[in-house]
């Protein structure tokens, strides 16, 4: 058996959004004569780890798409390397049916041939199914914003919630600074922003769900 590997790429970063421009706007923010340059890119790094870790949006979504060949594995199971980027698992699915979610110590114990759909488990840096997979193998998972080094690099971020970065970056430079009751609005600005994001994913992922609240009857639609 073996596999190629078709990764979705992710979406392109509308114009200007780059780390000059941005790190612009956040000395502005913070105000301050001594911040160097390599300050500022520090904190701004360490604002994009820090939502890599906290945000899950529809934008952070990535698909990779594996191709087998020669059939199923001997062994009765797959194992397919999972990108650089990832974060979290999303969905995954294998030869195009639905796999169910487990833990990779419940993973080990199942049968190579469990019944009732396939399953899998993360392992090291590689995603795992049982049974294994005889055509396809698909996976959307929550992918990291990447590190931004070079002043014309672009983070998606920057484009779609520039405020929840900011208040990430002024947070980090308010424990730099010493900047106590400055700190505590910037974190609190980033909490209601942050969980603002994060609740609207999950409202959009019960739209046409069994959680989803469907129309008054009668109403066109």
């Amino acid at each position: 058996m073996t596999t190629s590997m078709t990764p979705t790429p992710a979406p392109n970063v509308p114009g200007g959004a780059t780390l000059a421009t941005f790190r612009d706007q956040f000395i502005d923010w913070l105000n301050r004569d001594d911040i160097s340059v390599q300050n500022a890119n520090n904190l701004i790094t360490r604002a994009i780890s820090r939502l890599n870790i906290e945000l899950r949006v529809p934008f952070m979504e990535r698909e990779i798409d594996f191709t087998v060949t020669g059939g199923a594995s001997a062994s009765g199971f797959s194992t397919f390397s999972l990108p650089d980027d990832f974060l979290e698992f999303r969905t995954c699915a294998v030869d195009g049916v639905p796999a169910f979610p487990t833990t990779y110590e419940r993973w080990l114990s199942l049968p190579n041939n469990p019944g009732r759909g396939a399953h899998f488990a993360r392992f090291g840096g590689a995603v795992v199914v049982k049974p294994a997979a005889a055509t396809t193998l698909s996976v959307v998972y929550y992918g990291a914003f990447p590190m931004v080094v070079n002043d014309s690099d672009t983070c998606l971020a920057f484009s779609q919630l520039p405020n929840l970065v900011m208040w990430a970056a002024l947070s980090a430079a308010g424990d730099m600074y010493g900047l106590t009751d400055q700190k505590t609005q910037w974190e609190a600005m980033y909490q209601r922003d942050l969980t603002a994001a994060n609740q609207l994913a999950i409202r959009i992922d019960r739209l046409g769900g069994s959680t989803a609240v469907g129309p008054v009857k009668g109403y066109a639609v």
